[in-house]
């Protein structure tokens, strides 16, 4: 567990013959990782040359590394041995002008040859999924729309997405802040389309990050 450990296990991996992996994606957890797949799968389908990530990831070609908000710090160098583009994305978590929360993190993982992080301009990747495909996807589930207008770019959206449902879920199926981030980002994102991404996403931001990927992924290793 010491850094002189993870070290002779980066140096002793390097680069195997057998290993196909193009280009590493760091996220801040899990939920995040269906957040790209869905976003990359509606731009691949509305014509822009993008990598589908779900297909890359099941043939070996990128893998995502869900390092944590708490043990970000001990994260950012440990992909460095596998000599491997990195792709990193964090939830800013504040309000501008303040600077991300992990900033210092992001600006470590820059100075790197052939890697780039950056933060979300919104809140987090909640806030980049519409509220109408929030609806749609609890109305799959027999639930009523919950969002009545846009999400604002620094609204917590998990917090509010449980108070507004809890105030009519029943005892026996009340949610939690987990279970509403895999919800928006698994099946909310899926019901999202390239109209919708434009209406909340209008600097093309998202698009931005999956041109990166597909520059890193290009990238005669």
């Amino acid at each position: 567990g010491t850094e002189e450990t993870n070290k002779i296990i980066a140096d002793s991996l390097g680069v195997l013959p057998d290993h196909n992996v193009r280009v590493f994606i760091g996220v801040e957890g899990k939920t995040d990782i269906p957040f790209m797949k869905n976003m990359a799968k509606i731009l691949k389908d509305s014509g822009e040359d993008v990598v589908d990530l779900e297909q890359a990831e099941l043939n070996g070609h990128l893998i995502f590394a869900p390092l944590g908000g708490s043990g970000l710090a001990e994260w950012t160098n440990r992909l460095s041995g596998l000599n491997r583009p990195e792709f990193h994305i964090y939830d800013r978590d504040t309000e501008p002008p303040a600077q991300s929360k992990y900033q210092k993190y992001i600006d470590e993982i820059n100075l790197r040859s052939g890697c780039k992080a950056t933060a979300t301009n919104k809140r987090e990747v909640e806030n980049y999924v519409h509220h109408n495909a929030i609806n749609a996807a609890l109305a799959d589930r027999g639930k009523g729309e919950i969002f009545s207008c846009p999400i604002g770019n620094t609204t917590d959206v998990a917090k509010e997405f449980v108070a507004q449902l809890n105030v009519v879920a029943p005892p026996n199926d009340k949610w939690g802040s987990t279970k509403a981030k895999e919800f928006i980002c698994s099946a909310s994102a899926r019901k999202m389309t390239r109209q919708m991404l434009d209406e909340v996403d209008t600097s093309g931001e998202v698009l931005g990050w999956m041109k990166d990927i597909k520059m890193m992924f290009d990238r005669p290793l």
